[in-house]
């Protein structure tokens, strides 16, 4: 991972909840791209949410092949088993970047 400071400092660090991705037919890419631009309040460039949306898939996709577990049940009302209104968010960026030396210069 490269970072331009502390891996702690980064955003990866502080990410939260899950890995938003089309999976259902029901769901769309816009949907996402919208829901992102509205939750990020103005910080987000479309194109690069747009790319991301768009490529979540493969990601999640090919992180499963690698042997990555995911929660994969639906609750009774539709809705993931895990979800960000209900749990209050996690630290899944910290788990995702344990603490490692800075890199020799």
């Amino acid at each position: 991972m490269l970072s331009k400071g502390p891996i702690s400092e980064g955003s990866t660090f502080y990410a939260q909840g899950g890995i938003a991705a089309v999976f259902d037919e029901t769901d769309s890419i816009e949907s996402h791209v919208e829901d992102t631009l509205i939750a990020g309040a103005g910080l987000c460039d479309r194109h690069a949410v747009t790319f991301v949306a768009s490529n979540a898939r493969s990601c999640v996709q090919w992180l499963i092949d690698q042997g990555v577990l995911f929660d994969t049940q639906v609750q009774a009302n539709g809705e993931e088993s895990y979800h960000l209104t209900r749990e209050g968010g996690t630290a899944i960026g910290a788990f995702f970047t344990p603490p490692t030396p800075p890199a020799k210069r």
